[in-house]
């Protein structure tokens, strides 16, 4: 009940406007962090009139809570002065702005790291009105699942077939157990990544079928992600390589050999797996339950989601029913909701896109990691709400981006820049060549050696002479490193079931 008064005013600021659609987006909220204090602030624009500011600092009540009716300068601030930020504070930030005869949101969280090195993470983007599903979302008591509406009809697609069935709502149209791991329902993908071409967007990734990465064991479907033995000069092809949709004829994702046309000439440093029932089933409109345990460990990224059965190469839409990174499991948190990445030219490579991520993403506190719980998603014609457990946690309206048929997509991913942006404490620098590199010494080399988290010191020779074997004193130089910790035995995801329910 903390957010009560910032959205009963919220409400009633939403009651004096007609909530027709604006040329406005509210900017990124900016924080600056004072001797004793914080401000934070957007920029003035012709037509804003108020702004209310909730911020809430590592989860912890009480809430901030400030209505700005004047800006200053050009800018709508809210400064504090007698709550000081510390290295690892959490700040999420909601901004309402009254914008002419319409409301708009928008949410951030704000990490502060060694240095007060700031990290900026869109949970909610300002670029449409307010809609009602946005006051559900924080609506404690919302209900459970079966209070979600009901007016969008789920459609069945069975091997690229429409069914022609009507299907009554709460009825099951698709069922998993993982009793074995189904080869006519489930594809493997298997192929690299595609940053050997420039793309600099994805993850440092190679999906396989190996059994050591993906498996039944116990009635779950498991998935392990595991650092590639492979090195830079050891050529190889992945056997049965599926391609991605949008790069059939890019061979970088099936061969690796050390080229000097190659963006990044390194192997991708993880071994891991991801399957999907593209071609076999998919729906559209439904609400699709998932029991599982995420993997844990750094830099690694669970897929348990939908994507499009009819890929778009520019603009790539998932639906994520359950997300979280090493950082989220720590503060027992987790994702769920739309995430877009759009293409933008790659101004190093002029003919490959590059691409860039805006997350709809809603989150939830107070999950345990290391623990199985259920994930579920309702996607109507209206919105898509996100439970855990049978919680509700949030919602997000659905303007007509979210129609067409979509399958599901089970894997475990690790690195790139859409999840991870740049941090000092992060081990490799996005979009550089030795990005994927850094990513693999900072498990191996003397992070390995030394058994070191944080830094480490690996010793290089300075030149190296025909037929010698050691290098002087002299000859020695010393390059520091930033060391990820090892994955244990919580980094494989772990899925009971997976289930779909018409609505």
């Amino acid at each position: 009940m903390h957010n009560f008064i910032f959205y009963i005013f919220l409400v009633w600021l939403s009651c004096l406007s007609d909530l027709t659609v604006m040329c406005y987006k509210i900017p990124e909220v900016k924080l600056d962090v004072l001797p004793n204090g914080f401000r934070v602030s957007i920029p003035h624009e012709a037509g804003i009139t108020s702004v209310i500011y909730n911020i809430e600092i590592n989860e912890q009540c009480p809430l901030i809570y400030d209505l700005i009716t004047a800006q200053r300068g050009n800018f709508w601030i809210s400064e504090q002065n007698a709550r000081k930020l510390y290295v690892n504070d959490e700040i999420k930030i909601n901004v309402v702005v009254q914008h002419n005869d319409n409301i708009f949101a928008r949410t951030d969280i704000i990490d502060i790291f060694q240095n007060f090195e700031l990290t900026y993470e869109t949970v909610k983007n300002g670029d449409q009105p307010v809609d009602a599903c946005d006051f559900d979302a924080w609506n404690e008591n919302a209900g459970n699942v079966d209070n979600i509406d009901k007016r969008s009809i789920t459609k069945v697609i069975l091997k690229n077939q429409q069914s022609s069935k009507l299907y009554e709502p709460n009825e099951l149209i698709f069922e998993e157990n993982f009793n074995t791991l189904n080869n006519s329902i489930w594809s493997y993908d298997l192929y690299m990544h595609s940053n050997a071409i420039g793309d600099g967007s994805e993850e440092f990734t190679k999906f396989t079928n190996d059994e050591n990465h993906i498996s039944v064991q116990n009635g779950s479907l498991w998935i392990a992600p595991k650092i590639s033995p492979k090195r830079r000069k050891e050529a190889f092809r992945i056997t049965g390589c599926s391609a991605p949709a949008c790069y059939k004829n890019r061979k970088e994702t099936c061969i690796y050999e050390k080229k000097r046309n190659r963006f990044y000439m390194f192997p991708p440093p993880v071994d891991s797996a991801k399957i999907n029932t593209a071609n076999v089933f998919s729906f559209t409109y439904g609400r699709i339950e998932v029991s599982a345990k995420l993997p844990e460990g750094d830099w690694l990224i669970p897929y348990i989601m939908l994507q499009p059965d009819q890929p778009n190469c520019s603009i790539r839409k998932q639906l994520r029913i359950a997300y979280a990174t090493a950082k989220d499991l720590e503060k027992s948190r987790i994702r769920g909701g739309p995430v877009i990445l759009y293409a933008a030219p790659n101004p190093t490579r002029p003919k490959v896109n590059f691409f860039e991520r805006t997350s709809h993403m809603v989150f939830q506190t107070g999950v345990k990691p290391n623990e199985y719980h259920n994930y579920t998603m309702v996607w109507t014609s209206k919105q898509i709400a996100m439970y855990v457990d049978g919680t509700k946690y949030g919602c997000i309206p659905n303007n007509g981006e979210y129609t067409e048929s979509y399958h599901i997509v089970l894997g475990v991913s690790a690195g790139g820049h859409l999840e991870y942006k740049h941090i000092t404490s992060k081990p490799w620098i996005n979009g550089v060549n030795s990005a994927v590199k850094q990513f693999q010494e900072s498990f191996t080399e003397c992070c390995a050696r030394f058994g070191a988290e944080g830094e480490c010191t690996d010793e290089k020779c300075l030149r190296k002479k025909k037929g010698k074997k050691y290098c002087t004193q002299e000859e020695m130089y010393y390059v520091k490193k930033i060391c990820s910790k090892p994955w244990g035995l919580h980094a494989p995801m772990e899925i009971n079931y997976v289930r779909v329910y018409a609505v």
